[in-house]
């Protein structure tokens, strides 16, 4: 299965998200227990024989059905293989669903998800057509993507504005995945002109799981959740203001200290305390010094690894203070 861009990206047309992503099929069949060999699931179509591998994400789902835990699974396959086969074969065999299986290409981790036939599907490509069609996402409002094997990203500027001196970009962020790790999210996000500092304000707008929804209903409301955007980023931008300008009672720096450090590394808090030497003691300039960390500013300006997890994790820290 190819493998997908993992990193974040400005894009320049939106023909580029199409072709990042791999063709996929969805079947709904249930596990033959002889078309399982180990870490390898059999398909036969057309009388031909395929083979898929697991990946890491589809592993685990299947060991979650199996209720086995996934480092004893990966012992188990390499010192034990034959007693892992057949303990894979009597529980996928003895299974009493169906299970909806999701492959990519022929080959290893070729499996792409292990899912209920309850699972609801809602494609990136689904997504895509739908925001472009709407005119919502274009070639000249894309800010950034993500986009793995699990889990795809896309956030969209809806206008700019500035506040004191800093400007800011303000829109949505998308976030979705065909493979269950993900609900479908809507969230509001503003990033600082320069750093490009990304704050997620609390509460999405739409969380929306892979089950037990209408697609037009769903799209309806980002539909109106976007045509709400000035609004919101009115309100948002009176609240960046105002914390700007506030000062600090002792304990609400202590009370924000602690929501922090708690939060971060050694090192990330050590960075955000570099950061801030200098600064105002308030609740924008710490929002802004945690969000620096998300892009990866290390203590003496080195640079630090952020995954897709912490870097979600640090947006959504620094727009809870921002916003709080």
């Amino acid at each position: 299965m190819p493998t997908l861009d993992v990193v974040y990206k400005a894009v320049d047309s939106f023909k580029i998200l199409h072709d990042s992503f791999m063709n996929t099929q969805t079947l709904g069949k249930k596990f033959h227990c002889q078309g399982v060999n180990n870490s390898w699931l059999y398909r036969t179509e057309s009388g031909k024989k395929y083979k898929y591998g697991f990946n890491r994400w589809s592993i685990s789902q299947l060991c979650q059905r199996m209720t086995f835990c996934v480092p004893t699974y990966n012992k188990g396959s390499r010192i034990c293989p034959k007693l892992t086969q057949q303990m894979m074969r009597k529980f996928l065999g003895a299974y009493p669903d169906d299970l909806l299986i999701r492959y990519g290409n022929a080959g290893a981790n070729g499996v792409r998800a292990v899912l209920s036939m309850n699972y609801q599907r809602y494609g990136y490509k689904m997504m895509l057509d739908f925001l472009e069609g709407q005119g919502i996402a274009t070639d000249n409002n894309i800010l950034e993507y993500y986009v793995d094997d699990t889990i795809f990203e896309l956030i969209l500027v809806m206008e700019d504005f500035s506040i004191g001196g800093d400007l800011y970009k303000a829109g949505f962020r998308f976030v979705n995945s065909e493979v269950g790790r993900s609900n479908i999210w809507m969230e509001f996000i503003i990033f600082r002109i320069g750093s490009v500092n990304g704050m997620i304000q609390p509460n999405p707008f739409i969380k929306q799981v892979h089950k037990g929804f209408f697609q037009t209903a769903l799209e309806t409301k980002i539909e109106v959740t976007w045509q709400q955007g000035p609004a919101i980023t009115a309100q948002a931008r009176q609240k960046l203001a105002a914390q700007r300008s506030r000062t600090l009672t002792p304990a609400e720096l202590n009370a924000l200290q602690r929501l922090v450090y708690e939060s971060l590394t050694k090192k990330e808090g050590q960075a955000v305390q570099s950061i801030m030497a200098g600064k105002p003691v308030n609740y924008y300039e710490y929002a802004n010094a945690v969000a620096a960390i998300a892009n990866g500013f290390g203590l003496g300006g080195k640079t630090i690894s952020v995954n897709f997890e912490k870097k979600e994790k640090l947006r959504k820290l620094a727009g809870k203070i921002m916003f709080q």
